[in-house]
């Protein structure tokens, strides 16, 4: 199969992944889908910061088939090989992958033609790499230079679009977590062909920062590095009066950017204040709790109810809960305490449940049948999979909440530690905002 060519497959595949993915996510918010132009040749271009999982969160969410080009060192396996293979994979060589390795790709640079030219569609990561964090890496040129090579090839007869995404997750492993996808305003190789005959490589760093700059505004980029975990924190604080998800990542980028400012200008101050937010996230993190209850902490009559209605939904998060436990949480486990790298979690995850999750479901189905002679029953059984599914991840939120909003109420001392330390905080903000 040629990855320029439609596959059935994969589109089957892609049904059976996105169902999945919604599964995985609390909520996810696609913006901007108007903004992918029909009927020519794109390069859809991601910020990377969680593996894999940023390709899913692309290419699920699109009508084209993208075909994705990565780094060799993911290759090596056959087995993987073709799984990649079908996926629409290909490798990019680099130096570190040994200078040998260079000349095959000049077969990358064909097949990157080929995809364009047929108005079909490539996905490539301007970073080049994952960082595990809500900040950019340096681009690299391979977008400039792969996009105008193809246009050079076509005399610019041919139009190609450049599409930055922008991804934003609540959280890069925990379950149920939100996503935020924005599709930005597509940047047309036309428009610099008259720059690139006067000089291409001025050509190709001009477009590789105009398309930073887009995908900028589509993200969140905490530039600090000595206080990134501090300002994270600071920014939860500020974004939780954020009408929907573009509007929260908004929130937190213009405080990060007036931080970042403060920071350079008042150093002792900010050093104060990044120490206050500090110690803050440390209280929350050593207690297992979050901001969000903090903030919005339940009276102690309503939390008698909320108790009540815990225990009445209990019997449907432990049937979500077993019948989910082969398939998706113990493979959970096992990903989790043998993978020491975090940044892979989601990924792996991911990967494994897209195979054992349908595989169980069929096979408990299967025993249902078994078990009851009654076909109708082990059909209405399977139909209820995803719903008992979700419906236990939406059960375990609101436990998770819970548990953290009856610990507040019998620890009113570590209460009310946490709450004046949060409202020097969020007093602090609200200078530096007005």
């Amino acid at each position: 199969m040629k990855h320029e060519n439609y596959s059935l497959g994969y589109d089957l595949l892609r049904i059976h992944a996105r169902f999945l993915h919604s599964l995985v996510h609390r909520r996810i918010t696609i913006s901007g889908r108007e903004n992918i132009p029909k009927n020519m040749a794109l390069i859809f271009a991601p910020n990377h910061q969680n593996a894999l999982m940023d390709a899913m969160a692309v290419l699920l969410h699109v009508r084209q088939q993208p075909v994705w080009l990565a780094r060799a060192d993911i290759f090596g396996n056959p087995v993987i090989n073709k799984i990649l293979h079908f996926l629409k994979i290909s490798p990019v060589y680099r130096i570190r992958d040994g200078k040998d390795n260079l000349a095959k790709n000049d077969e990358v640079f064909d097949l990157s033609m080929r995809v364009l030219k047929n108005k079909r569609a490539l996905a490539i990561f301007p970073e080049g790499m994952h960082t595990f964090r809500r900040q950019s890496a340096p681009h690299k040129k391979a977008i400039p230079r792969i996009a105008f090579m193809a246009a050079e090839h076509e005399k610019f007869a041919m139009d190609i679009a450049i599409v930055p995404v922008g991804l934003f997750y609540s959280h890069y492993y925990h379950y149920h977590r939100r996503l935020l996808v924005q599709f930005g305003k597509p940047i047309y190789i036309k428009d610099y062909a008259a720059a690139f005959a006067e000089n291409q490589n001025t050509a190709m760093l001009t477009l590789r920062d105009e398309l930073r700059k887009r995908i900028f505004s589509l993200t969140l980029n905490i530039a600090s590095r000595a206080h990134y975990e501090s300002i994270w924190m600071l920014t939860d604080i500020a974004a939780e009066s954020a009408k929907d998800a573009a509007d929260e990542v908004t929130q937190r980028q213009q405080l990060a950017d007036q931080l970042l400012h403060y920071e350079q200008k008042h150093p002792q101050a900010a050093a104060e204040l990044f120490g206050g937010a500090e110690n803050y996230r440390q209280q929350l993190a050593q207690h297992h709790l979050t901001d969000t209850v903090l903030a919005h902490k339940s009276p102690t009559a309503s939390l008698a109810g909320k108790l009540l209605l815990g225990l009445m939904a209990l019997p449907l998060f432990v049937y979500g809960y077993i019948n989910f436990f082969v398939g998706f949480v113990a493979p959970s486990i096992v990903v989790r305490r043998k993978i020491r790298d975090r940044a892979f979690w989601a990924t792996t995850e991911y990967g494994i449940w897209i195979i054992t999750v349908p595989l169980m479901a069929v096979l408990q189905t299967g025993i249902v049948w078994w078990a009851s002679d009654c076909p109708g029953l082990a059909a209405a059984y399977l139909l209820t999979l995803p719903l008992a599914g979700k419906t236990a991840l939406y059960i375990n939120d609101f436990y998770s909440k819970l548990r953290q909003q009856l610990l507040l109420g019998r620890r009113k001392a570590l209460y009310q530690n946490l709450k004046v330390m949060r409202e020097k905080l969020s007093k602090k903000l609200a200078e530096l905002l007005s």
